[in-house]
């Protein structure tokens, strides 16, 4: 009860400094040319704790996608590990679209403690669509899917757009997760039925997931 309490009013702050004044996006102001920019987030467990994976998407006509994945005691060690072994840029999330997490994890009672992080963490985006990944791990979702072209991100994409056009349903935000938590104990979020290829997610069905 304590940590759905705590989770929901962090919740609240962040929707708030969502409307920060100039003044405050001044302070944390980067040259663009100095960050590269995160798409998309996978969250496993691992033996050392949690398994952090990331990918950039297509950053340029010429650019392929950069993949990455890295282990930590916690979150904010892997993406410090991750940042260390990528010297040359700043990672940077405050953009990215998709949150993936492994069935192992969620099964495991991984989520709450990821929302509160992403709630706390001031580069994390709590509007970001949260999938939860059936039949493989994040990471493999992750680093596996794509190629020189395409990554995880356009497949999430695709999958997104899919659900919205039939109506069946929409993908689940952390937000729309960690209120639902914070009310009432368990979260419906999307599960992505994922199978991993060479070349794309293969989204052979989708269901409702409770955490």
């Amino acid at each position: 009860m304590h940590r759905t309490q705590t989770l929901a009013l962090l919740l609240a702050a962040g929707l708030l400094c969502s409307g920060c004044s100039s003044g405050a996006i001044s302070v944390n102001y980067r040259q663009v040319e100095d960050l590269m920019l995160i798409q998309t987030v996978g969250v496993d467990l691992a033996p050392e704790g949690v398994c952090l994976s990331a990918s950039t998407g297509r950053a340029g006509e010429n650019e392929p996608p950069k993949r990455m994945t890295q282990t930590g005691e916690t979150v904010r060690a892997a993406l410090d590990r991750l940042q260390d072994r990528t010297p040359s840029a700043e990672l940077f999330y405050a953009q990215t679209s998709y949150l993936l997490l492994g069935e192992e994890a969620a099964a495991a009672g991984a989520l709450p403690p990821l929302l509160d992080f992403i709630a706390r963490d001031p580069d994390m985006r709590l509007s970001a669509p949260l999938f939860l990944v059936r039949g493989a791990t994040a990471q493999q979702a992750v680093m596996d899917t794509g190629d020189d072209k395409t990554d995880v991100t356009e497949a999430l994409t695709a999958l997104q757009k899919d659900t919205a056009l039939s109506g069946a349903s929409h993908a689940f935000s952390c937000a729309d997760i960690a209120r639902a938590l914070a009310g009432s104990g368990c979260a419906a979020g999307r599960a992505a039925s994922v199978m991993v290829s060479p070349t794309r997610v293969s989204r052979t069905s989708l269901m409702e997931a409770h955490t």
